[in-house]
């Protein structure tokens, strides 16, 4: 089974026949407002080099590097320019890398075809703080957000609780209390 190609992917989610619409040599397509889109070029019916896709603002937000019709490498920026998705992709395996908005790596998947082998995450020093599968990467989500629930779930009852809120707090502190429960179990249930 092939890698996922979210590039790919991604052409053919913006160009319904995807490649096989493209004519051969450099390809441009256009949002309605007549701003760029994307460009790409077409060999032997098979995309060569670089495409790049724009935001309707002219910035680039995803680079696609090709190898023998084949996606092998592609970056997604944010809107701001900012690197927000690094993947490489060879022979049936790829590697994702997902950056924070100060370009600091926060999670990195490992997968063969479509199935993630591996997760990787990292604090803001760059330290590994998770590797392990993606099951146990659900299982150490469920539980980190059923210990910060809780604490703030306490957190919110102590001061409830401690008589300094008027009453129009403690109502307003109750809606959030149901609120956080609601999101958690929403959260929970999207995990499982």
């Amino acid at each position: 089974e092939d890698a996922p190609n979210e590039a790919v992917d991604y052409i053919k989610k913006i160009m319904p026949g995807g490649f096989q619409d493209l004519n051969e040599g450099v390809n441009k397509k256009y949002y309605k407002s007549g701003a760029l889109l994307m460009d790409i070029t077409i060999k032997d019916k098979k995309p060569v080099d670089v495409a790049k896709v724009y935001y309707e603002s002219g910035q680039l937000q995803m680079e696609m590097f090709f190898e023998n019709g084949q996606s092998v490498h592609s970056k997604t920026y944010n809107m701001n320019g900012k690197l927000k998705i690094d993947a490489l992709m060879k022979d049936g395996e790829s590697i994702q890398s997902f950056y924070d908005e100060n370009q600091k790596l926060q999670l990195e998947q490992f997968a063969k075809g479509s199935k993630v082998e591996k997760i990787k995450t990292y604090d803001a020093s760059g330290n590994v703080t998770f590797e392990g599968t993606q099951e146990e990467y659900k299982t150490e989500l469920q539980n980190k957000l059923q210990h910060d629930s809780e604490k703030a779930e306490k957190n919110l009852m102590q001061i409830m609780q401690d008589g300094t809120l008027s009453s129009e707090d403690k109502k307003e502190l109750e809606r959030t209390l149901e609120l956080l429960k609601t999101q958690k179990a929403k959260v929970m249930e999207s995990l499982k």
